[in-house]
């Protein structure tokens, strides 16, 4: 965990999403969205490790106990916000509490979109961010930014922002427990429609001159689209 202040429980953190979605400006749900995101990141990384420290077998005893004894002293001087931070992290490993506030999450709007992206200006290739501008979306009806050029003009796509430190919040962990990454999701007629989009691609020019756009298509068709199903 990066910061035991920003340390929650499972149900603490359903909470705190669900406020999001009574937030009126735009800027600031956003904002707290992305603040949560990294909480749960964070989180997911704590609730996926080891919980409690094993002895290896070949320990010495003496060294052992000195561990021991050295454990108890540092528990006694644990203060109340100490321990209270502690049951936190063992709530964490609650696999119970930790599915229920996936499932309860992915039916709450606070995932911010990614926007057109700048390649595409100028392209008249459908995007589906285009229609919900300035929106938090479900994780159940967004997918992530790996599907995009799959499902650009059918779903929207989760936006990959990064953090101060130019890490991407939403990371694999995160779109895995949110189900972003779930291609039950997409279906054959969201395919055929991307294709239809790409049948019809061109761009326009300075001059006004619509061509036809070759690189841009090749990007956006998926040599192989059966491997994502």
């Amino acid at each position: 965990m990066k910061c035991d202040d920003n340390l929650v429980t499972w149900p603490e953190l359903v909470e705190r999403c669900e406020s999001i979605q009574r937030m009126r400006d735009y800027d600031l749900a956003r904002e707290r969205s992305l603040a949560l995101l990294q909480i749960l990141n964070d989180m997911l990384s704590m609730s996926n490790s080891n919980p409690t420290r094993t002895f290896d077998e070949n320990d010495d005893s003496s060294d052992r106990r000195s561990r021991q004894s050295t454990s108890q002293t540092r528990d006694k001087s644990l203060n109340n916000n100490n321990s209270s931070i502690l049951n936190t992290h063992e709530a964490l490993h609650d696999k119970e509490a930790r599915t229920r506030a996936s499932l309860q999450l992915r039916e709450l709007s606070f995932i911010p979109i990614k926007s057109r992206p700048q390649e595409l200006n100028g392209i008249n290739l459908t995007w589906m961010g285009d229609k919900y501008s300035n929106r938090l979306f479900k994780p159940k009806d967004v997918l992530s930014q790996q599907y995009e050029q799959l499902i650009c003009s059918t779903w929207p796509i989760a936006d990959q922002t990064k953090n101060n430190q130019e890490q991407i919040i939403i990371t694999k962990q995160v779109e895995h427990f949110l189900a972003l990454d779930d291609t039950t999701k997409i279906e054959l007629k969201d395919i055929l429609k991307q294709l239809d989009e790409i049948s019809k691609l061109s761009i326009v020019n300075n001059s006004g001159t619509i061509t036809y756009n070759h690189q841009t298509t090749s990007k956006y068709i998926l040599g192989k689209p059966s491997r994502y199903f």
